[in-house]
């Protein structure tokens, strides 16, 4: 049954209690005292449900920080860990908006849509009404972050400042990176959008009729919640969601949400885009060459889908923005665990399976007064902040720089070498500094029925048996399909922050597999934690206008990365490297065909090789710090 249908056949008794029942607590129930409903048009005439809240003894003219979300935001309670309440207490006008095409707004349902037009337009607005300074601060995280990428190259003159985090699909082809909105790293699919399409990428949400009472509105979309979601077939949980089992492993990886009887949604249509789809231009991502022109402060975390291509972002903007004084406000804050994940540190932080010590940091205070400097005129320590704050895992400490990138920082390069077997860290893979004179090869099957399962790294959202962070990898690299090459003990500490890349030279027996590198920092017990990691596809290991297949005979240069890493290597700990050709369900598999992928149910065994050795460098390179 369409989903419209089964929401006004049941919308009636629904709403028959409604009176009887009470809203939900909001998270600014106690910092404002009204509130304001809107259905603000945007140019083209879509309208977008608008909610204002106004602070507490709220006497003249204020500021108002924008959060546009795809979620119902009635029912995010802990929307950035609650700190919207905090900054409605500091005298801030407080505006949350769906985004076209989401719950209560009109439109055509699609990723971050329109987010640059219908951000301007909507700042536009606020700025004009009689209760506005004339100064709009953007705020939010995940997709609230996401909008506010591209609505900077707007430049409108009231967007006054931003605060982006955990931006995963704002990018869409930046320098390194042709990420198409975080659907492809390295041109491979990640899984993880196929799980949040099929709970939250619904393309088809009900509407609720004009004038309902806010009590009755707010009422609805509690009790709608975990309904809006699925249909009356579907085998969606409430308490669990989607069967992630299913929707990560069927094959072909084109039906996984149809395979749970879920909505229909924008994955139907994304997974059939190559990365280099001219498609992808008209989604409203951030792009190479898109001017940058409001003031922002960045806030990643180091376990994030989106912290690499998104550090890009900052960089790219910290050089390129067309005034200098938009360059120099920008910031960057990295902190220690995965997908906003921020207030939620303590003062023995344990990082997936790994612990870190004391990662706090004053969030709250930071925040507000970086808002109060750009839209309260309150010139304070906004902007005698360091360029960046990084906390660095095995320093266990937050880490302050000046300039970015670092001052000081030198490439070091670890190569790649064995005596042909180092298959599993039982074997003979070794790191060296320099590359062996004499050149040799490793080699092993990857199967894609039976992949390299994933354990932590930079994941999100792809359910509860898949966290991000930092776990031992030990037991997968017991398998005689992980390559595994350790340095010896250092003498001294390596404090590795910036941008890694792994560079290996490799042949196969399938016209295109995959190939994957992980970074891992072994302490002096063996526990072997992931720091890093990415993937390439063979087949764009040259670029995106088009892809090149693999010959039998062929050694080809590969480029894995670039992957950000903020982490201390202390004295007696060991770098090593795991190649291999799958990291799932944090990835998708190749069927190593050479046809689409996506469209495929069966696959074949590819033997894959890395060669080593003086003709073929195989190394990662690392940016390595002064101590």
């Amino acid at each position: 049954m369409h989903i419209r249908q089964v929401f006004a056949a049941c919308l009636l008794l629904v709403m028959a209690g409604a009176a009887a029942a009470s809203p939900p607590v909001r998270v600014l129930e106690n910092t404002t005292e009204r509130r304001q409903n809107e259905m603000l048009p945007m140019r083209d005439g879509v309208r977008l449900w608008t909610s204002i809240h106004f602070p507490n003894g709220m006497a003249a003219k204020a500021p108002a920080i924008l959060v546009r979300t795809p979620y119902a935001f009635e029912m995010e309670g802990t929307l950035a860990q609650g700190m919207v309440a905090d900054f409605a207490a500091a005298g801030y006008i407080i505006i949350f908006q769906n985004e076209r095409g989401h719950f209560w707004s009109e439109g055509e349902t699609r990723i971050i849509a329109n987010s640059a037009e219908d951000g301007y337009d909507t700042i536009d607005w606020i700025a004009k009404q009689p209760w506005s300074n004339g100064k709009v601060g953007t705020f939010g995280c995940s997709s609230s972050g996401d909008s506010q990428v591209k609505l900077a190259s707007m430049g409108h003159p009231a967007h006054a400042a931003a605060m982006t985090m955990s931006s995963g699909s704002a990018v869409g082809v930046l320098g390194a990176f042709h990420e198409q909105g975080a659907f492809y790293r390295g041109g491979v699919p990640q899984v993880p959008w196929w799980t949040w399409y099929a709970a939250a990428g619904i393309s088809d949400y009900p509407k609720f009729p004009a004038g309902i009472s806010d009590h009755n509105r707010d009422w609805l979309a509690h009790s709608l919640r975990d309904w809006l979601a699925r249909t009356p077939q579907s085998n969606y949980n409430p308490e669990t969601g989607y069967p992630e089992d299913v929707l990560v492993s069927h094959l072909p990886s084109m039906d996984v949400v149809r395979a749970v009887n879920g909505q229909v949604t924008e994955f139907e249509k994304f997974i059939r885009r190559q990365p280099n789809d001219p498609a992808w231009d008209k989604e409203s991502f951030f792009n190479e060459g898109d001017p940058y022109r409001v003031p922002t402060l960045w806030v990643f975390q180091a376990y994030d889908i989106g912290l690499s291509p998104n550090v890009a972002a900052f960089e790219y903007a910290h050089a390129t923005a067309e005034k200098s004084d938009i360059r120099d406000s920008q910031y960057m804050l990295i902190s220690a665990l995965g997908h906003c994940s921020m207030l939620t540190e303590t003062d023995r932080t344990i990082n997936g399976e790994r612990y870190v010590g004391d990662a706090r940091y004053p969030y709250k205070k930071a925040f507000i007064e970086w808002f109060d400097h750009w839209l309260k005129d309150k010139k304070g320590k906004a902007l005698k902040k360091p360029r960046a704050e990084i906390y660095v895992s095995g320093r266990n400490q937050w880490r302050q720089f000046a300039s970015w990138p670092p001052a000081g920082a030198r490439q070091v390069s670890y190569y790649l070498d064995s005596e042909g077997r180092a298959n599993s860290r039982h074997g003979d893979g070794r790191l060296r500094d320099a590359a062996a004179a004499i050149a040799r090869q490793d080699a092993y099957e990857y199967n894609p029925r039976y992949p390299v399962p994933s354990a932590g790294g930079d994941v999100c959202c792809v359910g509860p048996k898949y966290q991000p962070g930092s776990f031992d990898q030990s037991q997968l690299e017991a398998r005689d399909d992980v390559l595994v090459y350790t340095s010896e003990p250092l003498p001294q500490p390596l404090e590795v922050v910036g941008f890694v890349e792994a560079v290996i030279y490799v042949s196969s027996d399938a016209p295109d597999t995959d190939f994957t590198a992980k970074l891992v920092d072994v302490d002096a017990e063996g526990r072997a934690y992931n720091v890093g990691d990415s993937i390439q596809r063979a087949r764009w290991r040259e670029g995106y206008d088009k892809p090149k297949m693999m010959e039998k005979s062929g050694v080809y240069e590969l480029r894995i990365g670039p992957f950000f890493v903020a982490n201390r290597f202390n004295a007696g700990h060991r770098l090593r490297v795991d190649i291999t050709s799958s990291n799932f369900p944090r990835y998708e598999r190749n069927l190593n065909t050479g046809g689409n992928n996506f469209d495929e149910a069966v696959g074949r065994t590819a033997r894959n090789v890395i060669h080593h050795g003086s003709q073929y460098p195989s190394r990662i390179i690392l940016p390595a710090l002064a101590e």
